[in-house]
């Protein structure tokens, strides 16, 4: 459902009031409005346009705010029309078995390319010697060059969905007569895959990090830019290590069990971590982490004591990694042993600094 609306005292704004168009919420609608007719937004609503007048008064029996259903016209001029259900089905047919698609495809391009100049150059000798050759030599080039290439891969990259739904129509009869080829095809090349030592699932699934960050990269507009800074930071997490980002060993806030008694209730109360390391004299003598819970309801009472202290802080193992350890490792171990802190250690054992999970989470997604 999409109802129009115009603004009281401004009659040369039309906007949309509510939006429900094939699942796509108001956002999208608007990109679509957007990127397809150059209608801008101001304050969440679109300026004058002829289009949304054309919409909003040219479809007999239907005016704007009235809350009908955008009639079909509507829906067709917006790219928003009812997609076939049974298109659907045909296209998630197709990209369930991706190798047989990229086989028909391959083996219909590979057979207009080899087919192409022989007829071409065949006609041209009948017609005009060797001169016509020439020419039609050039003019194939440049036709398949333009609308074989470049213009329909340029639309199939900026309307995937408006190009692969209607080929589902094309691809699906002609996979079912060309079958026997493409199938003897793929097996073809899965057999010299073969001979090199690669199986028929590495060279269908395998994709490396350097590739899963072109594709990020290349997607544009169809990622927010803040969701593609996520996923490359994700991507990243395999180089860095907690040495990296970890707090080193100087900067580390804790308790020293064997200060002053006082000092150390009001460094409780005082403190913003809900985690504090617990150690005797120095840091490298880590007795283990305090969790404020634990300790929080005798620190109120005015009961808390220096073995009660030491208890609490004692009753987990530390949890120690070495600095070479990658963040993505890292992240899972973490979720494994379901640790948020972990002191960092050299190959010595000394301790060389603290590492979080919130430190490694605000790589991902910034402070």
């Amino acid at each position: 459902m999409v109802t129009y609306q115009t603004w009281p005292g401004h009659p040369e704004r039309v906007g949309i009031a509510a939006f429900s168009v094939d699942g796509r919420d108001h956002a999208e609608v608007a990109t679509i409005l957007s990127a397809e007719y150059g209608i801008g937004v101001r304050n969440g609503s679109f300026c004058a346009h002829p289009l949304l007048s054309q919409l909003a008064g040219g479809v007999e029996g239907w005016r704007p705010g009235c809350g009908k259903e955008v009639p079909g016209a509507i829906r067709a001029s917006l790219g928003l029309g009812n997609v076939d259900e049974d298109v659907d089905r045909l296209a998630e047919a197709l990209l369930a078995h991706p190798d047989r698609l990229i086989g028909l495809i391959l083996l219909l391009s590979t057979i207009v390319n080899v087919a192409a100049p022989m007829l071409v150059g065949f006609i041209a000798l009948r017609l005009g010697g060797e001169f016509l050759v020439a020419l039609g030599a050039v003019a194939l080039t440049l036709i398949l060059l333009i609308f074989c290439e470049v213009a329909p891969k340029t639309y199939g990259a900026l309307h995937p969905e408006r190009l692969a739904l209607p080929a589902a129509y094309v691809y699906t009869p002609l996979l079912y007569v060309l079958y026997p080829f493409v199938w003897a095809t793929n097996l073809l090349a899965n057999g010299v895959l073969g001979l090199f030592g690669v199986s028929q699932q590495q060279a269908s699934h395998s994709l490396s990090s350097e590739e899963l960050r072109t594709v990020v990269a290349e997607a544009g507009a169809m990622i927010p830019h803040r969701h593609q800074q996520m996923l490359v930071s994700i991507l990243d997490l395999e180089t860095a290590t907690v040495e990296d980002i970890m707090v080193p060993a100087v900067e580390i806030v804790g308790i020293d069990v064997h200060g002053d008694w006082e000092e150390i209730l009001e460094q409780l109360r005082q403190s913003q971590h809900t985690r504090l390391p617990l150690y005797e004299g120095e840091i490298d003598h880590i007795i283990g982490v305090l969790h404020m819970k634990r300790v929080v309801h005798e620190l109120a009472r005015g009961k808390l004591e220096r073995k009660t202290l030491i208890d609490a802080a004692s009753a987990r193992d530390t949890y120690f990694v070495p600095s070479g350890t990658t963040l993505n490792t890292q992240l899972l171990n973490f979720q494994r042993e379901k640790r948020r802190l972990a002191f960092v250690v050299d190959e010595y054992g000394d301790i060389q600094g603290l590492v979080t999970l919130e430190d490694i989470l605000e790589e991902i997604v910034g402070e």
